[in-house]
Parts: structure tokens; C-alpha cells; sequence
């Protein structure tokens, strides 16, 4: 009944007491129903240090109050395990043996040498045991089963002589060996232990080295599909089905002890729990179910517990499209980003080929054929006159105005000084042109940086203005300054002529199409567009009471801290 407690005393062995304590340990194996008939028995493996005895495996049957012990033996079968080797429906059992040389009486298979022993389900062995090694090997057995066949696999590490070599071996369920391997790069003999996949189905086994390295053990002994398990502490994982699925997982120890790393059980997906405990003390976990609940992982270290939930995310899978979505987005990003680019440069062209266009109308006067038929007949009237000084100085300054023209056909911006340098040759070629009928000075303040950029042509078409349409109108003697200083981050360039003004210059609107402004609009408007740097500038007519003066041109330059300062 639900209150019914059975309790069961059954005397198994004597231990003996040695230095006033006794030694021995206690493995469960299994639960095997070993006579069919309907009632479990319990496999037990009992093994002891210095007080020699029992070393057996054990087979407790509850129901007939009977106890069946394994062949009398100086080796202990550590940590046994059952599996069917040979397909007759009940397991036999194996484990891990030591040659720990503490048994110095006359015994069977004693612990000078480590033993490979498989025992049927009447607790005999199922072959004679054979030995490995000598004083100080160690053996660890576990069953691989293939589709065809199953075979016993041995991990054999020696502590002793480097000279002696650790192995891989493999026997049949016969007791007969079929090949081996020496291994040679496998890190500290500690380090070294194998463990199976899965405990039932025993299909797959791995190699665990020094670092955390896991290799998969094939039936050739290859070792293949290596894993690196980070920041474990390299020791046999506890293995447990954490989230009820039918599969275990593997815990292990952190490198620090202060935490768990959990993965599935072919070691992938690694997780890491962690935990912060002072206490060295070993740590044990158990499962705490919860019926529909996700079950509950217990971990134990001293007087400190946890608990943690483990499960899969369900939405795990999902980010393969997630992937996929993601990809797909950045490759139309970059698509469009390049899009925009090739557009943007596409703008960037068709401006400047624009600005080209329009500064070109501009220079079209400075090297008009007319114009430059009339300087050469006047150089060579220079000539005729000897005055070749004053013929070659002219004709240097119109080389170098042509040489300037020509070289900054293809900028549509250029630095000031060269702006300033072209209009110094021009009015110099100007005055000599109109005979010296006036006068020009060209100044610029302390703090103006000349080598920053502005539209080809801007300060020269005012200039150019005040000469052919106020200067040259003139009677008297006329004069154009300009003055270019620097103020609240920007440049401001005046230009002022003492000429007719913009009134009666209209009187004379036979010597000009009045096109030369319109076109620098165009140019300053493209500019902004293209350079994010907007250009204004005023024009003024200056009096004395109701007589015109002359004209006063203010342009604003704003200066951007981000132009490049490489010639366009």
C-alpha cells in the first residue's frame, strides 16, 4: 500500500578492519531479471584498498534471499557496467581494473597486473581473465556494437616507465584480440579515459585527452571528429538525461570548480553553468522531476546547492532562416548602398561636367581669338618700337594667364591664391590693353588660408565686370580694389571699382549680353549641390549725394572644415 515501507538485510561478505577503519567501496551495476521470472535482481560490485577483500561482483536476488558472488579475485572491477555482449538476452558485466600491487598473499589475479575479466549472468567468467601490464597500469573496458558485431574496447594507461606504452586494443566476446594501437600524442596518462555515447546502445565511443580534445573511436581504432570541450577540468564527466529526452548529457567540472559544463551526448553544444562556491568540496548532481514541468538539475557542492534549468530551445532551428533572412537583407543592403553610390557618382558627374560647362563660357573672353590677335599685334608693336623689356614682360603675363586657363580646364574649383594669381595677370594685361587708364591693389588679411578651395571664376567675374562695365566706361582715372580677409569662419572678398555704376552701365548694354552673372548663379547653385558649400554674395551701387561712384561686390564664402583640400 502507499504507506507500506520494506526494508531488506542480507549479509553479503565479511570485511576486515585494517589500522582501525575499514576500506572498501560500493558500485551499483544494474538490475537485470536473471532467472525471467518477473523479479529483479541487483548487480553490485564491492572492492576494497588494504583490507584485501571482497574484490567480487555481486548478484543479490531479493525474492529467493540468494547471493551470487563472481570467482575469487585479488582485481576489483571498478565502476562495472552490464551490456548483452553476445545477444542471449541477459548482460554480461566488465569494468575498470588496477594494478595497484597491494595484494602480496597467494590469490587469483592479483594486483600486480591489471586484468581484462567479463562475467556471465551466473557471476562466471566468460573467459579466462588476461592481464596487462605491470605494477602501476590501468585498464578501462567498455563494449562498441556495430551493426554486424560487438567487440570490447581497451583503454590500457601505464603510470610507471615512460618506456612503456599507453594502448588501444580491441577483443572479441571470445577473449581474443584483433588488433591494437599505441598511442603516443595523447597527453598526460591521467587526462586519458574513454566513454561511450550512449549507455544502452554502446554504438559510439570517444577518446578524452589533456585540453578538453574529445576524438570518436572507430572499429580500426582511428580516431576522427575531434571536438575541444573549453575550460573543463579533464576528468571522467557524470552523465545524466537532464531534460528526460532518453539521451544522457555529460557534466563536467569546471577548470576553477566553480561551475558546470554541460553538452549533449556527443559532446556538442557545450553550456556552461556557473556557480560561485569557496568549498572544494566534490560536487553531485541528481535530477529533480517535476511531472509536466521541465525537470529541475541539483547540483551539490559542501553545504551549497543549485538549481538549474536545462532544456532546447525550441526556437533553435529557427535560426537557419533567421540566417538566411539575415543574409538576404545585407546583400539587398548592399545593393541598394551601391545603388545609391553609383547614382551619387552618377550626380556627382553630371555636375561637374555642368559647373565644367558653364566656367567654360566664363573663359571663353580670356582666350577669345580676338582678344589674343590684339595682344600679339600689340606686343609686336613693342617690338617696332623697341621696347622689347616691356614686350616680353607683357607677353610673360599672358602666358602664364594661358598656361593657368589651360591647366585648370578640368577643376571646377581651385585654391584662392591661384584665383588671385589669375587675376593679378589679367588686369596687369588689362591695363596695358587700355593703356594704363587704371589703377588695381589686391590685398589679403593675416589670417585668410589661400590654399582653400572656391569655384573656378568667381572672384574674376566680378573683377571682370568692374573693368568692362564700370572702369571702362570711365573718363577719368579708375581703379578696382580687392580686399579678401577672413571672419567668423569664413572668407569675405570685396570688390570695389570707382567706375559708372550699374545705372548708366546700361546705357552701354551694347558691349555686353549680361549673361555673366546668370551663368555664375548657375555655377554657385551646382556648387552648393555638389560641395554642401553655399556661396552668396551683393552688389551694391555707391554715391556721392546723387552721383554714382562706383560699385561695391561683397561675396561670402563659408568655410567647410571637412573640404578636401585635394585639387578637383
Amino acid at each position: 500500500t502507499k504507506n507500506e515501507h520494506h526494508f531488506f538485510k542480507k549479509f553479503i561478505h565479511k570485511v576486515n578492519k585494517i589500522i582501525g577503519r575499514y576500506e572498501v567501496g560500493l558500485n551499483f551495476c544494474s538490475f537485470p531479471d536473471v532467472d525471467d521470472d518477473g523479479f529483479k535482481e541487483i548487480a553490485v560490485s564491492i572492492y576494497t584498498g588494504f583490507t584485501l577483500t571482497p574484490r567480487n561482483l555481486f548478484l543479490i536476488d531479493i525474492v529467493n534471499d540468494t547471493v551470487l558472488e563472481s570467482p575469487e579475485s585479488g582485481t576489483a572491477i571498478i565502476s562495472p557496467l552490464a551490456f548483452d555482449l553476445d545477444n542471449d538476452g541477459h548482460d554480461e558485466y566488465m569494468g575498470e581494473s588496477g594494478a595497484f600491487g597491494n595484494w602480496h598473499s597467494d590469490v587469483p589475479f592479483k594486483d600486480s597486473v591489471a586484468w581484462l575479466m567479463v562475467i556471465d549472468k551466473n557471476m562466471k567468467f566468460v573467459f579466462d581473465p588476461i592481464p596487462f601490464g605491470e605494477y602501476k597500469t590501468y585498464l578501462q573496458a567498455l563494449p562498441l556494437k556495430t551493426a554486424r558485431k560487438t567487440e570490447i574496447v581497451i583503454l590500457q594507461k601505464h603510470y610507471g616507465p615512460e618506456d612503456v606504452k599507453n594502448k588501444l586494443l580491441v577483443f572479441d566476446v571470445g577473449g581474443n584480440k584483433i588488433k591494437e594501437k599505441v598511442l603516443s600524442d595523447h597527453g598526460e596518462v591521467k587526462n586519458l579515459f574513454m566513454v561511450s555515447s550512449d549507455k544502452r546502445k554502446r554504438d559510439r565511443l570517444f577518446l578524452f585527452s589533456e585540453g578538453g580534445k574529445v576524438e570518436q573511436l572507430d572499429m580500426n581504432l582511428n580516431l576522427t571528429n575531434p571536438v575541444l570541450i573549453k575550460n573543463i577540468k579533464t576528468s571522467k564527466p557524470e552523465r545524466m538525461d537532464i531534460d528526460l529526452d532518453g539521451k544522457d548529457e555529460f557534466l563536467f567540472c569546471k577548470e576553477d570548480r566553480q561551475g558546470v559544463v554541460v553538452t549533449r551526448n556527443d559532446f556538442s553544444s557545450p553550456v556552461e553553468i556557473d556557480f560561485r562556491n569557496d568549498s572544494l568540496n566534490g560536487i553531485t548532481y541528481s535530477l529533480i522531476e517535476r511531472g509536466s514541468q521541465k525537470p529541475l538539475l541539483y547540483v551539490r557542492c559542501g553545504a551549497d546547492y543549485f538549481k538549474f534549468l536545462y532544456y532546447k530551445n525550441p526556437l533553435y532551428f529557427l535560426k537557419y532562416p533567421l540566417w538566411i533572412s539575415i543574409y538576404g537583407i545585407t546583400l539587398l543592403f548592399l545593393f541598394l548602398l551601391q545603388k545609391l553610390q553609383r547614382s551619387r557618382v552618377e550626380r556627382h558627374y553630371q555636375t561637374e561636367k555642368k559647373i565644367a560647362g558653364l566656367q567654360l563660357m566664363g573663359i571663353k573672353n580670356q582666350i577669345d581669338p580676338h582678344f589674343t590677335l590684339n595682344l600679339i599685334s600689340s606686343i609686336g608693336a613693342l617690338f617696332n618700337k623697341k621696347d622689347s623689356e616691356k614686350a616680353d614682360y607683357v607677353f610673360g603675363k599672358y602666358a602664364k594667364l594661358l598656361r593657368t586657363t589651360i591647366l585648370s580646364s578640368e577643376k571646377i574649383s581651385i585654391p584662392l591664391k591661384e584665383e588671385l594669381e589669375y587675376i593679378t595677370n589679367y588686369l596687369d594685361l588689362e591695363k596695358f590693353k587700355y593703356d594704363y587708364c587704371f589703377d588695381y591693389t589686391i590685398t589679403i588679411g593675416n589670417k585668410v588660408d589661400t590654399r582653400y578651395e572656391i569655384p573656378k571664376m568667381l572672384v574674376h567675374t566680378f573683377v571682370e565686370n568692374a573693368l568692362k562695365h564700370g572702369i571702362k566706361h570711365l573718363k577719368g582715372k579708375g581703379f578696382i580694389e580687392v580686399d579678401v580677409k577672413a571672419e567668423a569662419k569664413r572668407i569675405l572678398v570685396t570688390v570695389i571699382d570707382n567706375g559708372v555704376g550699374r545705372k548708366q552701365s546700361k546705357e552701354y548694354s551694347t558691349f555686353s549680353t549680361g549673361k555673366g552673372l546668370k551663368i555664375l548663379d548657375n555655377i554657385l547653385q551646382l556648387y552648393s549641390d555638389y560641395r554642401k558649400v553655399r556661396i552668396s554674395y551683393s552688389v551694391t551701387d555707391l554715391y556721392e549725394g546723387k552721383d554714382a561712384t562706383g560699385t561695391k561686390v561683397l561675396i561670402m564664402i563659408p568655410i567647410n572644415i571637412d573640404q578636401d583640400k585635394t585639387f578637383i
